[in-house]
């Protein structure tokens, strides 16, 4: 469990700075990684709590994220 903290630069384009570009967003995660011989499954939940994303056109949802690897 814990905070993610991101923050993304505004882009240019021929040195003009490009609206509705960077932000940052604030999320609280929660999240889980089993290992069984040579498996690996791990599963993560995501929900924002604070975002300010391409000056507050983008909104973030929650997301939820699984994943199985094979170790060798």
């Amino acid at each position: 469990a814990g905070v993610l903290l991101e923050s993304f630069a505004k882009d240019y384009n021929n040195g003009f700075v490009q609206n509705e570009t960077g932000g940052t967003i604030n999320s609280l995660t929660v999240g889980c990684e089993l290992y069984y011989k040579k498996l690996l499954f791990s599963i993560n939940y995501n929900q924002p709590i604070k975002q300010n994303l391409s000056d507050g056109n983008v909104q973030m949802l929650s997301k939820l994220n699984m994943h199985a690897s094979f170790l060798f």
